[in-house]
Order: C-alpha cells, then structure tokens, then sequence
C-alpha cells in the first residue's frame, strides 16, 4: 500500500514538473519575437539569420528575395517584424513596405540598406517603416535597431 502511494506521489511530482515545463516553454515562445527577412542576396540573408538566431527572444520565421514573395509569406506567417532591403527584384522595398503594411497592419518594419540614409530613410518611415539602418554597421547595432523597433521606438541610424 505504502509503495502505490509512493508511486502516485512521485507520477503526481513527474506531472506536475511536465505542467509547469509546458507553461514556461509556452511562456518562452510567446515572448519570442519572430522576424521575416527580405533581401535579395542570400549570402546576406543567410548572415543575418545566423546572428538573429542566436539572439535570445528572437526567431526568424521566414526570408524572401522579393517584395512578392515577401507579401504571400508575410500574410500567412504573420511576424512581428520585418527586415526589408530597398533594393529588390520587381518593386522596391519602398513599395514592399506598403503592401507588407496591407496585408499586416500590426507589423513593424526596419529597413537595412546599403543606400545612405539621408536619400531613402525618409521615404521608408513614410511608407510605413518604424526604423532604418545601414548594412554596414555591426551586428550590435543592428540588434539593438531591432529591439528598438520591436519596443515601437522609430531607429534611423
């Protein structure tokens, strides 16, 4: 009798340790940010990913190498944020950031471009955009400029 109620204490202890794990990775993944990039250069892409990933709170949850792709992808996977270069195949990132904002109002936007700021940065926070940043600056930079805007602080570096 003494080795069931031993046995039912200790299942009760393993069920109650599995409930609480279940809560804090559910905990975990709601305040996970998730962002989409879209670039046109893989290498790129495939760079900014790498840092992105290892960055806690933070999940890339998609990329694309047009504005086209970038709209389907976007509104089915509905990230919080969206990485977008200005130049793109088809329409400019000028224009993707308009339709990304169609298809998800609730999105927020950081361009990373290697055109200079005072030329496109502008023209991007008007089209939608809550934050603009050079290529080639470091990746702390770039990380913080995406917190910022995750924060819904505008970011014009």
């Amino acid at each position: 009798m003494r080795a069931a109620q031993a046995r039912m204490r200790k299942q009760k202890g393993i069920n109650v340790a599995r409930t609480l794990e279940m809560k804090e990775e559910r905990k975990t993944r709601a305040e996970t940010k998730t962002v989409f990039i879209v670039d046109d250069h893989p290498i790129f892409r495939e760079g900014l990913a790498g840092m992105i990933s290892r960055e806690p709170g933070l999940r890339v949850c998609g990329e694309a190498s047009s504005a086209q792709q970038a709209v389907a992808a976007v509104e089915r996977l509905k990230p919080n944020l969206a990485l977008v270069d200005i130049t793109l195949p088809g329409r400019s990132g000028i224009e993707a950031i308009k339709d990304l904002r169609a298809v998800h109002p609730g999105l927020f936007i950081l361009v990373i471009s290697m055109h200079d700021e005072s030329l496109y940065a502008e023209r991007a926070l008007r089209a939608g955009g809550q934050g603009y940043i050079m290529k080639q600056e470091g990746p702390e930079k770039i990380l913080t400029a995406i917190r910022q805007v995750l924060e819904t602080r505008a970011v014009v570096e």
